[in-house]
């Protein structure tokens, strides 16, 4: 049985991996493209967030942001069938998206 879930865990390590290196490059070329459109929208973005942080608090409109939520999981109620290593290791294959990063800067 735990074999079984090592090679799920396997096997959603290696899907989101390999969708995750074929998205990029897809996606890389057109943030290439567009450079300069980017830089200015994201300085844009910069300077929004910064008027949110300095005066989104007197927004009461915006005073759900500020509401701490709690998430929790509780593994006796969820268990632990055959969907939990295979989403396991598809969350475990996000970190390796800097290696992706690394890879594209070649380009």
């Amino acid at each position: 049985m735990a074999l079984r879930r090592v090679g799920i865990y396997s096997i959603g390590f290696a899907i989101t991996f390999t969708l995750l290196g074929v998205g990029v490059m897809g996606i890389s070329r057109f943030f290439i493209v567009n450079r300069e459109l980017f830089a200015a929208l994201s300085g844009l973005v910069l300077v929004v967030m910064a008027l949110f942080i300095l005066f989104g608090h007197k927004i009461k409109k915006l005073s759900f942001m500020y509401a701490q939520k709690k998430f929790t999981v509780d593994i006796n109620k969820v268990g632990y069938g055959e969907v939990t290593p295979f989403v396991l290791g598809a969350a475990n294959a996000f970190p390796g998206r800097r290696v992706l990063a690394q890879y594209l800067e070649l380009f």
